[in-house]
């Protein structure tokens, strides 16, 4: 793994090839299997995770009906626990709260696989099972997604985090 810091000081996490896959595949399985607890009505939707390519990079956006919000990148870089910062927390609460459109418009699926180049691919993890809709990117990108970016460009503003959750700035 490699650390450096950017012009504001934060420290961002990043690793090379087979290590940098693997960390984004492990942080990955972990956006779609950990939930937050509490005892949840059928029509909550828990999580909702946002996926898309990016200049050849794989870009997953995890966020739960708690306020938690993560981003990892296939490049082994990552922003965990946005909960601790009230911007990015409200931000993914509604973002969760939009899970409600991908149940709607989606299918329910086990299968977790990647977004294709062009395409956005939307999770929605609720008691009653895991629904997926995909759609292309591009200009006008729906509601969801706006949201999903602007919970993307708020965790940019703090400090990266380590898989562990510490502030990788100690």
């Amino acid at each position: 793994m490699r650390q450096r810091r950017t012009e504001t000081g934060q420290k961002v996490v990043t690793a090379r090839g087979t290590e940098a896959r693997e960390q984004y595949e492990r942080m990955r399985h972990i956006a779609f299997t950990s939930l937050p607890k509490g005892d949840f009505s059928p029509q909550t939707t828990i999580k909702v995770i946002m996926e898309f390519v990016a200049s050849d990079e794989l870009v997953t956006l995890a966020c739960s009906v708690i306020g938690d919000a993560s981003v990892y990148m296939s490049s082994g870089a990552f922003v965990i626990g946005g909960y601790s910062q009230p911007g990015v927390a409200k931000l993914a609460r509604d973002f969760v709260k939009l899970g409600d459109l991908i149940i709607r418009d989606g299918e329910r699926t086990e299968a977790t696989h990647y977004p294709s180049q062009g395409r956005t691919q939307l999770f929605s993890i609720s008691p009653r099972g895991l629904y997926r809709v995909e759609r292309y990117s591009g200009s006008s990108h729906s509601e969801i997604e706006r949201a999903g970016h602007s919970i993307i460009v708020e965790l940019g503003k703090y400090p990266a985090r380590s898989a562990s959750g510490d502030d990788a700035n100690a």
